[in-house]
Formats: C-alpha cells, structure tokens, sequence
C-alpha cells in the first residue's frame, strides 16, 4: 500500500514538472523566440486616433450681436464591422427606418443619381451624359445603359441585397449604401446623419448590439439666430459634397466636415474653420482603454460683420410692407399688382463698411443645416437669390447724376451756364424722345430736380457714348465691386454691344443710356456705392460686409482697413450735382420725422422693355431710389431696388425707415 502512494506522488510529480516545463517554453516563445512579432501586431491594433472637431467660428453684427454661433448636438457614424453582406445590409435598413420614424435628414445623396417610384436617373444624371459617365465609372459600372439596369445591378451584385426585400426597402439600403461607399474605414468613419433627435439617439443607444460599426459622436452645431433678414449676406453651411470632396481634402478637410456654401459663412471659411484636434487612444488585447491622449482643437475664429441687425429687420420689414402696398394698389393705370422682389442697401459713406443688405424674399438658413444644399427639389421654394449683389438692373434716372458729372467735366455743360431748352420731346435720328414733363429751359440744377429727360437726353448726346461709359466706369458700373461674398459685374453697354438686327448704335442709343434706360444694368450694391461716392466727394470705396475677425480668446487677428480709388472731379461738379440732388428730394416723402437732417436724392423708373404688348401694358416698370444723409455732412447712402415696383418714389417710405432707424442709433453730426 506504501509502496503503491509512493509511486503516484512520483508520478504526480513528473506531471507537474513536465507541465511547468511546457508553460516556461511557451512564455520563452511568446516573449523571447516571437516577443518582437506579438509586440509589433498588437502595435499595430492598440491605437486608434479619433478626430476631435474643432468649433466652428461665431459670426456677430457690428454691435456684437450674435447671428451664427454653435451649440453641441449629435451625429451617427459609421466604421467598418466584421459582419456579413446580409448582416450590413439589414442594419442599414433598420438605421434608415429609426431616421425615417424621427423624421432625420440622412445622407440622400445617391437621389441626385436614381430616384425611386419611379426608378429614373436623378437631376445629376438625367439628360447630363457627363454626370452619367462619372458616376458609372465610380462604380464601375459601364455597361449599364438605364436608371432600371444600375438599380437592379446594385441590388443583386454590388451590395447583394437580398430578394426577401421589397424594391423600395432595397433603394433605401441603397442610398446609405452609396453613402459609404469607399469613403470610410475603421479610422475614418462617415457621418451620415447630423444633429439627430434625442429619440433617436436612445433607440440607437439602447439597441446597440444591432447595430455593430454605428456609433452616436457629440459634436458641434452650426445655429443661426433670428437670421431671417440677413441669410444672403450669412450664406449657410452644409457637409462637403462630392463634386468638391478633393479639393477640400487637399486643404486638410474630411469627409465629415461642415464648410461654408455661400454669403460669409463661404467668404470666412479660412477664418471660421478651426483647427481640428487628435484623441489617440491605446487599448490592451481585451479592448480596455489604458491611455488616452488628447491634443485640443483650436476653434475658429469670430466673424465680426459691417451689418447693422436693427437697421437690417428695419430696411427688410419696411421693403416687404411696401411690397405689399404696392402690389394692392387699384388707381394707378402703370400698376400691374406685379410688384413681388426687392432689394435695398445701405454704406457708410466715409468707410465702404455695408451698414445693411437685404434681399427680398429671404429664406432660412438654418433649412440647410441637415439638408443636402445641392438638391434642386429642395431650392424649389427657397429664394437663395441675392439680388443685391446679383440682381442686374437698369438704373433709371438714378443714373442721370452720373450723365450730369460726365456732361460738367467734360465741358459739354458748364456751372453757371448750363442751361438748356428741354420741351416735352425731341426728335432725334427720326425717333421722338420723349419727358415726362415740358420744362422749358432749365439748368443741370433744376434738371436733376425735376428728373428733365431732355435735359440728359441732349447732355449724353454731347458727352458721347465713349466718354459716358467711361465715368461709369470710374464709379464702378460694370465691373464686381470687391465685395468679399459672391457677386455680378452688371454691364456697361458699348455700341459694339447693340444687336446688329437693331442697327448702328446712334445717338439715341446714347440718349437712352444717358437716363439710365435699355443699356446699362447695375447691381443694388454698385447703385449704392456710386451714390456714396458723390456724397464723400469722390472716394470710390471697396465696400465690405467684414469689419473685423477675433481669436477664440477675444484678441483682434484682423481688422479690414477702408481701401479706395479716387473719381477725380471739380469741387464745382460736385456742388450742382448735390443741390439738384438735395433740391429733388425736398418734394419727397423721405426725411419725415428726421427733423434737423437734410437728404440728397434721386428717383428712377426704369422700363424693363416689357410693358407694353402692342398698346396694352402687362408689366409695370422697376422702382429705383437713391439718397444719402445728412446732405450738408453725410454719413449714410442708400440704394433701393423694386422690381416692377411702378415708380422711383415708391421706394420712397423705405428709405425713411432705413434714415430713421440709422440715425436713432447715429445722432447727425
């Protein structure tokens, strides 16, 4: 019995050493033999570097009032996951049926090239071979010919999407599908819904293990406050897009970035976009976090604009309000009731700075937040438009101040004896020109005035075509304005620019664009900014909507220094051009209840060379309005546009509200 312990114990014990034995040389062959390949593989799986987005910059109005700033919301990523085509597939749609329920804005891009019900080619591929071309190439898929054949290539052979789902769950799978399409990995996921709804955080959150890859990140959100009034000057963001994707990735973007599209939110960009930081996180074999290191991101830098935002909603209520005046008028026989768009700006006129820039109708900015911004269904009802800086129009006797500067500098005119005999018509090259009113002889004074077509008629005869467009030119027709958001140049109209079918250009072609009618067209902005440039005496400004760009921390990175050309005319020019302007606006309604302050000012009416058909008229004429204050030391000029707005002085009680608010604000002196 003795004997037979002993023996089990001897053998217990050879056990024991031979597994101890086995143990050492695996530690000796994990940690020695292979220690340096382990180490290296779990390098190459213990870090991960996650981008910490940095906040984008906040804009602000002169007085510091916030327009754009950005709060926190959520987003949904998605990475790479180790899981089957029909696993990828029937999360996808789980995702799109979770947004869908909370009514979230996900990534639709893939409509812009087939749409569903019916299956056709979208707005980017429809009737567009290029657009065709370039996205069968991306997915390789040349020998497809119709919206029907890709489609059904995608669902069976691309993302083998099963037959147990219907066509309409397939194009769903589809479109978030494509999203993600080569564009995200395991260190570089895509976002493919922003600033989603509590509820849809939390059914994503509770249902985690549904949806492997699919993560909810806190991120930065764009808000605009109250930016109605001013969204054409704002301009809005939204995620990069396809056609640009390269060209911002090359400046050191992702995927998932927020850039500006239009208005300042574009023009900034460089200010405004911040600089990203680096989270590196290093986790142990069992996937616990051991290290994280954080380098911050540095937020973007504020935007502060010219923008008066009390003058703004002021100047964009009182031209709606007008709008609508005019549009219910029933005595006036050139009043269609066709009056519908507007635009009014207002400059500093000793700085270039835009004290207000409004074009009507606006829209929400903040529509494009979750939205893709490329989507023509979604402009249908937007008006994205900004007249002010886009909208080209004739100006009217506006520009009759411009043919009187032309006519004094050039000697055709001369103060003190410029007086010329200005009956109801004339004839000229067998055409009859004709005026408003029979003034008789008059001067340039009293010319301005009484806006006297024949007055100008015969002046811009005198001056001639060449040298008329040519102090156009000086104050800024016809050419962009350098403005830092994007604009129009308008059009100087040289006789070369005539239809041949209408003939040589003749003298009343030039009579005609020497009262601002039928050839030149300009911007509001360059309106307002040649009115500015009479009212300083002859500093053609670049006008600016940025004052001033601040650090995170509050200190001053730039601030925009006034810049300018000099219009080069004599001091006695300039005093006939401002008395007939101040004496023009002395039968006005502008100026009421600005009691101690005088206005300068000039009406236009200009035919759009559509009103008539035959001898019915069936559109009225655009309304144009100029005028600077105060007249004697001025501070503020403004331009309005009103399209079929009837008559320059239906502008009129626009322009007061504007003066009023500006100089509640701005004591004259």
């Amino acid at each position: 019995m003795l004997e037979k312990l002993k023996d089990r114990y001897f053998i217990l014990s050879i056990f024991i050493i031979a597994f101890c034995g086995l143990l050492v040389s695996q530690l000796a062959n994990l940690q020695v033999v292979n220690g340096n390949y382990y180490n290296i593989m779990a390098s190459k799986i213990s870090q991960i570097n996650k981008t910490v987005i940095a906040p984008r910059g906040g804009i602000f109005d002169r007085n510091n009032t916030p327009i754009a700033i950005n709060t926190t919301g959520y987003s949904v990523q998605i990475s790479i996951a180790d899981i089957t085509e029909d696993q990828r597939n029937e999360m996808i749609l789980k995702l799109v049926e979770i947004f869908e329920k909370n009514q979230e804005d996900y990534n639709k891009e893939f409509e812009k090239y087939i749409t569903f019900n019916p299956i056709a080619f979208g707005e980017l591929t429809k009737d567009n071979p290029t657009g065709l071309s370039k996205f069968k190439k991306e997915l390789n898929i040349q020998v497809y010919d119709t919206a029907e054949t890709i489609f059904k290539y995608l669902k069976d052979t691309k993302f083998k999407i099963s037959p147990i789902y219907s066509d309409e769950d397939a194009y769903k799978i589809i479109t978030l599908r494509y999203a993600i399409y080569n564009k995200y990995g395991v260190l570089n996921p895509l976002t493919i819904c922003s600033n989603v709804k509590k509820e849809t955080v939390l059914e994503i959150s509770e249902k985690n293990d549904q949806f492997p890859g699919v993560t909810i990140k806190l991120e930065p959100v764009r808000k605009y406050n109250d930016a109605t009034s001013v969204a054409h000057v704002l301009g809005y963001v939204g995620r990069i897009d396809e056609k640009s994707l390269q060209s911002f990735i090359d400046k050191g973007y992702s995927a998932n970035d927020i850039v500006g599209k239009s208005g300042i939110e574009k023009a900034a960009e460089t200010f405004l976009k911040g600089k990203d930081g680096i989270k590196t996180v290093t986790v142990n074999s069992l996937g616990k976090v051991i290290e994280e290191i954080k380098t911050e991101s540095v937020p973007g830098n504020d935007v502060v604009l010219t923008v008066d935002m009390n003058l703004q909603k002021v100047t964009e209520n009182a031209l709606k309000a007008q709008i609508e005046v005019i549009r219910s008028q029933k005595t006036d026989n050139k009043n269609m009731n066709d009056c519908q768009y507007g635009s009014a700006v207002a400059i500093d006129v000793n700085t270039g700075e835009v004290l207000a820039m409004v074009s009507y109708p606006d829209y929400d900015p903040s529509i494009f937040l979750n939205k893709d911004p490329e989507s023509q269904a979604q402009r249908a009802n937007i008006q994205e438009f900004n007249r002010a800086v886009s909208g080209e129009y004739a100006p009217g006797s506006a520009f009759k101040a411009l043919t009187a500067v032309a006519g004094l500098e050039e000697n055709a005119i001369a103060p003190g004896n410029s007086s010329i005999f200005s009956p109801r018509s004339i004839t000229e090259e067998g055409h009859t020109l004709k005026c408003l009113g029979n003034h008789g002889t008059v001067d340039v004074v009293r010319a301005l005035k009484v806006s006297c077509n024949t007055y100008f008629y015969r002046v811009g005869i005198r001056v001639g075509i060449t040298k008329l467009n040519s102090w156009a030119d000086k104050f800024g027709f016809g050419k962009k304005t350098g403005i830092e958001i994007d604009e129009n140049a308008g059009l100087l109209a040289p006789p070369e620019y005539k239809d041949p079918k209408e003939g040589r250009w003749g003298n009343v072609d030039t009579a005609l664009t020497a009262i601002g009618q039928k050839f030149t067209k300009a911007t509001p902005l360059q309106i307002a900014n040649y009115v500015s440039t009479i009212a300083n005496g002859g500093k053609l400004y670049t006008p600016h909507l940025i004052k001033k760009t601040l650090n995170y921390d509050g200190s001053v990175a730039k601030i925009t220094e006034p810049t300018f050309s000099n219009v080069v005319m004599k001091q006695s020019t300039l005093d006939e051009v401002k008395k007939g302007m101040i004496l023009a606006a002395q039968n006005s309604k502008v100026g009421l209840g600005l009691e101690g302050i005088s206005i300068a000012s000039k009406t236009g009416t200009a035919e759009m060379g559509d009103e008539m058909q035959g001898k019915l008229q069936v559109k009225s004429s655009n309304a144009i309005y100029i005028c600077y204050a105060p007249a004697d030391k001025p501070q503020i000029a403004i331009a309005i546009v009103m399209e079929r707005g009837v008559w320059g002085k239906n502008a009129e009680p626009i322009a007061n509200q504007m003066l009023k608010e500006y100089f509640k604000q701005n004591a004259a002196g």
